[in-house]
C-alpha cells in the first residue's frame, strides 16, 4: 500500500512539474515576443492569444510566422526584421492578425499550417476566417512558404493586403500600398 502511495505521489509531482515547465516555457516565449516587438515595432500575437480569438468578427487577414530560436536560418530571418523601418513594420503588422509561432508553440497552430510543410522559417497567410491562402506570386517556388528575409515578407504582406481589401470590396487602402500608414 505504501509503495502505491509513493508511486502516486511521484506521478503527481511529475505531472505538476510538467505543467510548471509548460508555464515557464510559455512565459519565456511571451518575453521573447515582447522583446521582438520592442526591437522592431512588429505587432505580434502569441499562438495562445490567437486561438482564443473569435474569428467570426475578424476583418483583418492573418499572417503566421513559424520560426525557432534553435535554427540558424530562423535566427537570421528574425534578425532581418530589424532592418525594416520600424513605422512601416508596425503599421503593416497592425493591419494583420500577425501571429509569431516560436519553437514548440507552432504545434498549437497545426491546423493553420499547410500539410507536408515542415521547414523553418515559414510564413503562411490566411483570410480573416483562418482559411489558408497561397501566395500566387510564389506558388511556383520549390518552397513557397519560405522567405529569406523580412523584406520579402513585407512585399508579400502588401500583396495580400491588396487582395484582401479588393475581395472585401473596399477602396479604403491604396491599391499599391506604397504608403503603409493609415
Amino acid at each position: 500500500m505504501y509503495l502505491i502511495f509513493l508511486a502516486l505521489t511521484y506521478l503527481a509531482l511529475i505531472g505538476s512539474s510538467g505543467a510548471a515547465i509548460d508555464a515557464d516555457k510559455a512565459a519565456e516565449l511571451s518575453r521573447e515576443i515582447r522583446e521582438h516587438f520592442r526591437q522592431t515595432g512588429a505587432n505580434w500575437v502569441s499562438p495562445r492569444m490567437f486561438l482564443q480569438m473569435n474569428l467570426t468578427r475578424n476583418i483583418k487577414p492573418i499572417m503566421f510566422v513559424y520560426t525557432s530560436r534553435s535554427c540558424a536560418d530562423c535566427r537570421d530571418f528574425m534578425a532581418s526584421w530589424n532592418q525594416i523601418d520600424r513605422v512601416t513594420l508596425s503599421s503593416l503588422t497592425a493591419q494583420f492578425v500577425s501571429v509569431l509561432a516560436l519553437d514548440d508553440y507552432a504545434i498549437e497552430l497545426s491546423q493553420y499550417s499547410p500539410p507536408d510543410v515542415d521547414f523553418l522559417p515559414r510564413v503562411v497567410f490566411a483570410d480573416s476566417y483562418g482559411k489558408l491562402l497561397s501566395d500566387k506570386d510564389r506558388s511556383q517556388d520549390e518552397l513557397p512558404y519560405f522567405y529569406d528575409n523580412a523584406r520579402q515578407v513585407v512585399e508579400a504582406m502588401r500583396r495580400h493586403l491588396t487582395r484582401h481589401w479588393e475581395a472585401m470590396g473596399t477602396d479604403v487602402f491604396a491599391g499599391d500600398l506604397t504608403e503603409d500608414l493609415l
